[in-house]
């Protein structure tokens, strides 16, 4: 089990990267969780897999792409990722 302090900092990060996505940041964010513990896939549609990826397949693709209405696009790279 995870020190508060531990899970705080965790907490912290997972934060900081959400707020880094722009349009369907909750897919992407998905996307992230399902990368971190499917290990090697080989192809993308495989992360629609692990249950941490709770949408069907063709959001990993619209996420990535930006597909949204009034989408700004999938990340925003001009915004630094701090933690605590």
């Amino acid at each position: 089990m995870l020190d508060p302090l531990t899970l705080n900092t965790l907490r912290q990060f997972r934060a900081g990267v959400y707020e880094c996505f722009g349009a369907r940041r909750d897919a992407l964010f998905e996307l992230l969780d399902a990368a971190t513990v499917a290990g090697l896939v080989p192809s993308l549609a495989y992360l629609s897999l692990p249950p941490v990826h709770r949408r069907r397949w063709g959001s990993l693709y619209d996420a990535l792409a930006g597909r949204h209405p009034g989408g700004t696009g999938a990340a925003r790279a001009d915004r630094p990722l701090s933690v605590g």
